[in-house]
């Protein structure tokens, strides 16, 4: 391979017919170009780099043995954002080497880019490179760091803001800021948005209402490019607090059917009243329970929530910060085989507690963008919760899948644990397959599907 720095020079294109044909290439030599006889094959060593980054492309000119493809001169052009054969830009020239290869490092790329390598001996040699833009998040404090939730949402406390910038610079385009609960698995989902400034600089100020770890990424997707995210932020959301009238819980979120310990402290208050109120979604709060407080003002109560809810205590005119428990559906799945062949369908099967038959459940395959899962199949929960998704790979290699349970406004999502899959190709016809194939399309022995023969 031969590495060559870009250096611009005057086009090949520009060279007269008779120039071509005559005596600069040979007779040969130009025999062969008129032939087409030689041909150029490039490609790209990153299909996908990020805004600013270089690339290497490699190729290999190769020509009939009368023909010789070493040390060949060929031209690169590029032009961006399928600007067509008119915006073509030469950028590099390139030599070949003994074999008919070369290499050549692009320029920073900020776009997505078509790379055309064409010489006196043959047009082709084509490649494109996705690029995608270069996004950073900065967040209120550092990685791991604590942040309050808002606790009351009436008051409004508790918001942050998230900065960041995109490169190139695209004024108006959207940035999402997206969140994963650590406990709910593999899940991003937008919660807020902002547009760029003229500068590609954008800010997201959002307050969370829920306590629990909790990573934070910021993403764009231009149109018609890649889409890219941030490396995640994490943070451990804490419940906001009265420290007059404290409240927590021993696990959020729960599945559906199990059982949460809420505990706090009415601060200096003991031998009190404190009551336990409650909002289902959409509901107003009421009392559900009431306990005694401890000589250190202590209390506790045992929740088992059959929808996600709303906890508050309240206590001689002090009231606690309002505590989301969320319930998830309760998901079992089978483990699937290890091993599947392209084209034969693999079941995913279990079940799905408190779901009514109808319940929409997903299957779902890790996407190599780094943006997490995509649906690939979809089922609805029949009755006794049970659920079947068949599944047929196209492609041989290693999938990572899962089963999940989108929300609803009164239960959280669900998903099963990862499985890794191997999946190969479909083996090559026996001959005896291939007979029988012969027989049903009429060929092969003479009269075996119309009773002739012996």
């Amino acid at each position: 391979m031969n590495a060559t720095p870009i250096t611009p020079r005057r086009s090949f294109l520009a060279l007269p017919i008779a120039l071509l044909a005559g005596g600069l290439l040979g007779p040969a030599s130009a025999s062969a170009h008129r032939g087409g006889s030689c041909s150029i094959t490039m490609q790209a060593s990153s299909p996908v780099v990020t805004a600013g980054e270089t690339d290497t492309l490699l190729g290999q000119l190769t020509c009939p043995n009368a023909v010789s493809a070493a040390n060949e001169s060929l031209a690169v052009y590029q032009h961006e954002r399928g600007g067509g054969e008119s915006s073509l830009s030469e950028v590099a020239t390139v030599t070949t080497g003994e074999d008919g290869s070369f290499q050549l490092t692009t320029g920073p790329l900020t776009g997505k880019s078509v790379f055309i390598a064409r010489s006196l001996l043959a047009h082709g040699g084509r490649t494109v490179v996705r690029v995608a833009p270069k996004i950073t998040i900065e967040g209120p404090a550092a990685s791991g760091a604590d942040l309050a939730s808002r606790g009351d949402r009436a008051s409004g406390r508790s918001r942050f803001t998230f900065t960041g910038t995109v490169s190139p610079a695209l004024a108006g385009m959207r940035v999402s800021l997206q969140g994963e609960y650590l406990t709910a698995g593999e899940r991003w989902h937008t919660i807020a948005f902002a547009q760029l400034d003229d500068e590609g600089h954008y800010s997201i100020t959002h307050g969370f209402r829920t306590a629990g770890e909790l990573s934070i990424r910021a993403l764009v997707h231009p149109r018609g490019e890649i889409a890219t995210t941030t490396e995640p932020l994490t943070y451990d959301i804490t419940q906001a607090q009265n420290p007059q009238l404290t409240i927590q819980s021993s696990a959020d979120p729960i599945a559906s059917g199990a059982s949460a310990t809420i505990t706090g402290v009415a601060a200096g208050k003991a031998s009190q009243t404190v009551a336990l109120l409650a909002s289902a979604h959409g509901q107003a709060f009421t009392p559900v329970a009431k306990d005694t407080t401890e000589a250190g003002g202590a209390y506790s109560f045992t929740v088992t929530p059959a929808q996600n809810t709303t906890y508050k205590v309240i206590s001689a005119g002090a009231r606690s910060t309002e505590l989301f428990e969320g319930v998830r559906y309760a998901l079992s799945v089978e483990p699937p085989p290890s091993a599947a062949q392209t084209g034969v369908p693999v079941s995913f099967t279990g079940t799905v507690v408190p779901a009514e038959a109808g319940q929409t459940v997903y299957l779902e395959r890790r996407d190599g963008s780094g943006l997490g899962f995509h649906i690939v199949g979809t089922t609805a929960v029949e009755g006794a919760h049970a659920f079947t998704i068949a599944h047929a790979f196209d492609l041989a290699g290693s999938d990572v899948m899962r089963v999940s349970v989108p929300a609803s406004p009164q239960t959280l999502g669900s998903t099963s644990p990862e499985f890794t899959i191997a999946v190969s190709g479909a083996p090559a016809p026996t001959g005896e397959d291939e007979e029988a194939a012969g027989l049903l399309s009429g060929e092969g022995s003479a009269g075996a599907l119309s009773g002739e023969g012996s």
